[in-house]
């Protein structure tokens, strides 16, 4: 258990998105779909973000990392997706984020720090604090 939360929590750490997926399943299906879109967007727009994406389905150390995942999350299920090393969640809490627009919104807040996150490896002052986690 000790690599797969290391290799999770560099997973996690070396990208701005980082996405626990399974290649079966429709809900991680459209969470890439919607994530490679908007990074292809801000890519074209010249504000890269990373963005990872691990099959746990395909990994000899997936069920692992699941487990681990769910320690960290409370969570067992795919997608699971972190922004800037903060747990955004899964594919219902992805579509909330995208719906919503302004300051907390999906562009405004979790992409804007993603883009940071690449460029400087921190987040923006007041990225998911105290009280909003």
């Amino acid at each position: 258990m000790a690599d797969a939360k290391s290799k999770a929590d560099g997973l996690i750490h070396d990208n701005a998105v980082m996405i626990f997926s399974k290649t079966w399943c429709s809900h991680c299906a459209h969470s890439k779909k919607i994530l490679t879109a908007k990074q292809k967007e801000y890519e074209a727009k010249g504000t890269p973000f990373s963005l990872d994406v691990y099959e746990l389905d395909q990994a000899s150390d997936g069920d692992d990392i699941q487990d681990f995942l769910k320690e960290k999350t409370s969570k067992r299920t795919v997608p699971r997706i972190f922004v800037a090393e903060k747990e955004l969640g899964g594919r219902d809490n992805l579509d909330e984020v995208v719906a919503t627009k302004g300051p907390k919104g999906f562009d405004e807040y979790w992409l804007k720090n993603a883009v940071h996150y690449t460029a400087t490896g921190t987040t923006l002052p007041g990225f998911l604090s105290e009280s909003e986690a």
